[in-house]
């Protein structure tokens, strides 16, 4: 018997889709960077997909949109636990995360790099993954490294040029080239409102069957303070995506093995205008959302 539950994370975004799986797998779960659904929007609120043949260029683009969604070639994070809780590890900034009500299912201090590309289908490493506890538990939790390795294209507009993400980032996003093809970058989660405050606390997001927050903890595992006299938040370590479910998971002894799978279909890289010049001055690429659902299986 399976019983799926589905979470949209926005920071966390991939390619096309990425089922983590082992044979009696222990993962459950997700997150962004970074994020479950809009509170793990590492970067960027949600948007409608990127369509550049709709528009002459980048600039009738610029003008009448100027934002969008796209499906990344890679989408690389790095997973360093999943599991259930029956109450939430986090309190209060300045306290570390508590996983003392958790079943951990994945656990890698080094971390298990994850890369996906369209339709592709990976697995964690066996070692470190366990079955959980029978059990009931009210929230799921994923905890991933900081940095998201991104690479992205849009186009052909309408006059032929497609833009290219480029291997170099800031806040600002990767600026787009017009040759060659897409290179990776790599994406940091500095804050859930980036450039304008340090927010280390995004805000609650309901979607269908949860409420998703994300959280960026420091090298202690302590939960960052607020600060809104700062542009970006200072010393993340890790991104923790903690979903409240509406209704439990039940584990039994039954259950033989879990799955996780992401999603980043028109939603892992965000794509925008650099309006620093006149008119659209270069395509930007940046993180995006993805989307992660996962299936206990009896």
């Amino acid at each position: 018997m399976l019983r799926n539950q589905n979470y949209s994370h926005k920071p966390f975004y991939f390619s096309k889709m990425l089922k983590i799986s082992s044979a009696l797998v222990s993962a459950a779960l997700t997150i962004s960077g970074i994020a479950l659904a809009e509170g793990f929007n590492p970067n960027f609120v949600s948007a409608q997909a990127c369509d550049a043949s709709l528009w002459d260029d980048k600039d009738d683009w610029g003008s009448n949109q100027g934002f969008c969604s796209g499906t990344p070639s890679t989408y690389g994070v790095t997973v360093h636990k999943m599991g259930f809780c029956t109450k939430n590890p986090f309190t209060s900034a300045g306290v570390a995360v508590n996983y003392s009500s958790c079943t951990i299912t994945y656990e890698s201090s080094a971390g298990a790099p994850m890369s996906f590309a369209a339709g592709t289908t990976l697995s964690l490493p066996r070692e470190g993954t366990s079955i959980p506890a029978i059990g009931d538990y009210r929230f799921a939790v994923i905890e991933l490294g900081k940095t998201f390795t991104i690479a992205a294209e849009m186009g052909p507009f309408k006059d032929g040029t497609t833009y290219y993400s480029t291997n170099s980032w800031t806040s600002s996003g990767s600026p787009g080239k017009t040759t060659g093809s897409a290179e990776e970058f790599d994406a940091e989660m500095t804050s859930f409102d980036p450039n304008t405050s340090c927010q280390a606390k995004s805000d609650p997001v309901a979607i269908k069957g949860a409420t998703l927050t994300g959280y960026l903890i420091g090298s202690s595992a302590a939960l960052i303070a607020d600060n809104t006299s700062v542009l970006n938040c200072s010393g993340v370590n890790k991104i923790v995506g903690v979903a409240r479910l509406d209704s439990n998971v039940t584990i039994t002894t039954a259950t033989t093995g879990l799955t996780a799978t992401f999603t980043v279909t028109n939603n892992g890289s965000s794509v925008y205008c650099d309006n620093s010049g006149p008119g659209c001055s270069n395509v930007m690429f940046d993180s995006g959302p993805f989307n992660v659902s996962f299936t206990v299986v009896e």
